[in-house]
């Protein structure tokens, strides 16, 4: 967060100096500061459909938890025993009233139950597979948030800097001429290229601001508090839906068997 701030605090004081240095700005090319606008914009949009994106799968999230939230952890026992089928029947009433991602996360969870029948009698549901393979990171974070796509956020506000910065040059460039008649004053134009050519690059400032500054928030703000987020679920499902692994079967029926032998 300090990051954040101070990386808002540093543009803001470098839109500050610009201000006041008015012989600066109006030596901006028209180009550089329509590329300069355009490329906040874009940043600020782009920021704005990431943290809608963020907002969605973290509701999604707590939506999903609500099916759970009745369900108190029961520490150790619980992950013995499983879910007591009167529960269950909770859940799925619950899953059936919601709808959209929660909804199909539990049917994922569901297609891995099975009911199992302790030695002592007591009969829990429990999932097949870990919780980490049902409700993988792809599935519950990746398909709701594009997050390849804003990592490659800077690198396009970036190059569109410097494109503005090129094109401004190669303007400048263009109106450099030399005549070797004119001995007096053979190279025309390069006044005009030098005078301006620290406006040039304000769009490659500007850019790189931007860029640095989206890429914290992408990574404080939107991808970590997901990926926790993600954590704190999966957490949670362990809690209420435990995996029965094929080791305490084989373990309970040897114990069985070794029982019955003795008595």
């Amino acid at each position: 967060m300090l990051l954040f701030v101070g990386a808002i605090g540093a543009i803001a004081l470098i839109l500050y100096l610009f201000s006041e240095e008015r012989e600066f700005l109006a030596r901006i090319p028209a180009i550089i500061q329509v590329f300069s606008s355009v490329i906040v914009l874009l940043a600020g949009a782009f920021t704005k459909t990431m943290l809608a994106e963020r907002a969605s799968v973290l509701d999604n999230h707590s939506s999903f938890l609500n099916l759970l939230k009745p369900l108190n952890g029961s520490g150790l026992a619980g992950l013995h025993r499983g879910i007591a089928p009167d529960k269950l029947l909770e859940i799925r009433g619950r899953s059936e009233l919601s709808s959209g991602p929660p909804k199909q996360w539990w049917q994922l969870v569901e297609e891995s139950l099975e009911i199992y029948t302790a030695v002592d009698g007591r009969e829990g549901w429990f999932t097949l597979r870990p919780v980490t393979e049902i409700l993988d990171e792809e599935t519950l974070v990746w398909a709701g948030y594009h997050a390849s796509f804003y990592q490659a956020i800077p690198g396009i506000l970036t190059a569109l800097g410097l494109l503005a910065t090129f094109i401004a040059i190669l303007q400048g460039l263009a109106g450099v001429s030399y005549n070797p008649l004119d001995s007096a004053h053979p190279v025309t134009g390069i006044d005009t290229l030098i005078n301006g050519l620290s406006g040039k690059f304000v769009s490659s400032i500007v850019a790189l601001l931007a860029s640095i500054v989206f890429t914290l928030i992408e990574k404080k703000i939107g991808e970590q508090s997901i990926l926790q987020s993600y954590r704190g679920l999966l957490q949670r499902c362990r809690q209420v839906v435990p995996y029965l692994p094929q080791s305490r079967i084989l373990m309970e029926l040897r114990a069985a068997l070794a029982k019955q032998e003795n008595s």
